[in-house]
Order: structure tokens, then sequence, then C-alpha cells
């Protein structure tokens, strides 16, 4: 059973568009998408110097 998902289809037209734009190039994609990101006005989240959670599966829960 194939459940149709307007938002999804919406998604992959536009990669699918995107990526003819740029002839299947991933470089050439992938080089497009950081200038739209430098150029944008919107803020750019980046979780690169966040650290990671560590979970000791050892530890006793504390009061």
């Amino acid at each position: 059973m194939i459940i149709e998902d307007a938002i999804v289809d919406e998604i992959q037209a536009i990669r699918e568009k995107q990526a003819s734009e740029y002839g299947f190039d991933i470089v050439a994609i992938i080089k497009a998408a950081k200038h739209r990101q430098n150029t944008s006005e919107h803020q750019v989240v980046s979780f690169v110097n966040q650290p990671k959670c560590v979970i000791n599966h050892n530890e006793t829960p504390t009061k």
C-alpha cells in the first residue's frame, strides 16, 4: 500500500529539479547549496562544536 504525501512529493520534485539543473553532478549541487546558504539572510545552525551526549548505563540514578 502506497501512501501519498504531498510534502514528500514536493521535496522530491524540488530535489529532482535542482539535480537536473546541475547535470546530476553532486559536487556542483553541493557547491550551489553552500552558495545559497552563505548568501541567505537566515541564521545557519551548526552542531559541529557541540559536545555529544554521553549516557552511562552503569551509573545508578541519584535521588
